[in-house]
């Protein structure tokens, strides 16, 4: 029975000591192995075509125009980044801060340019010419033009005069501010005129004072007679002005514009 139990224990010995050296050789046999077989797997993918990694799934591969366009981003002309710079540049200028104002916006095309130097304007009628003459004072625009229209009374007035002061009204107004000024109501020749600036579409006035003259086949200067007078219609009475009467031509400055009469 000893003898049995003896060689019980040395043939598990054996066993035992067979399987350790067993085990020493399956572990490098199962490196191999993992490493032949990721092997196998991934070669495939470096080797496949684009169509036929495209019909396999789980395979990503770059489109056409995704290559073209990192290759022409790539290849990007010198001229054509410049010109990006510029225009990166232009849209930087062109941004303008809150609340303030380019310049460009602050010269508009309702903003006019002044006129900077003496200039004589003048409209003719008939029988008559009216000047006035501004400056850089009266900061008038530069497209300033002189509009004047005659007055007439109810028999010579045209359909376009309809919109004129009455004339009868003037009349009476004028010869009672020159009988306050002067004492005088006999009035011999007179003439009323309506007299603008005129720039675009709207009436300006200007800034200071302004000469006018006033030349008509009604002043006779190298008569007798040579006493004329200047009568203002503002917004309120009308005031006789200090005016000069000398070669058919009586002049006056003002800084606001109306009707005026000749007496």
């Amino acid at each position: 029975m000893r003898n049995v139990r003896e060689a019980i224990i040395h043939l598990i010995g054996q066993v035992i000591d067979w399987m350790n050296r067993k085990k020493a050789m399956i572990l490098p046999l199962a490196m191999i192995v993992t490493v032949v077989t990721v092997y196998s797997l991934v070669m495939p993918a470096f080797t496949l075509d684009k169509e036929e990694a495209e019909n396999q799934g789980g395979i990503d591969v770059p489109g056409v125009e995704q290559v073209e366009e990192e290759q022409s981003s790539e290849k990007k002309p010198a001229s054509e980044e410049g010109q990006t710079a510029k225009d990166e540049k232009a849209s930087k200028e062109d941004k303008v801060p809150e609340g303030k104002t380019s310049q460009k916006s602050e010269q508009s095309s309702d903003e006019k340019q002044l006129i900077t130097k003496e200039t004589e304007l003048t409209k003719k009628g008939k029988g008559y010419s009216v000047s006035v003459t501004v400056d850089k004072k009266a900061a008038v625009p530069e497209d300033t033009e002189l509009a004047v229209n005659e007055i007439k009374d109810d028999e010579d007035k045209d359909d376009k005069d309809s919109e004129l002061p009455d004339y009868d009204e003037l009349y009476k107004k004028a010869k009672k501010a020159l009988q306050k000024k002067i004492g005088k109501t006999d009035i011999k020749t007179i003439q009323f005129y309506d007299i603008s600036l005129v720039s675009g579409d709207e009436e300006v006035e200007p800034s200071s004072d302004v000469d006018v003259k006033i030349k008509s086949n009604s002043i006779k200067t190298d008569s007798d007679d040579k006493d004329y007078h200047i009568i203002h219609f503002g917004e309120g009475e009308p005031e006789v002005l200090d005016s000069e009467a000398k070669d058919g031509e009586i002049s006056f400055t003002t800084d606001g514009f109306s009707v005026y009469a000749v007496i």
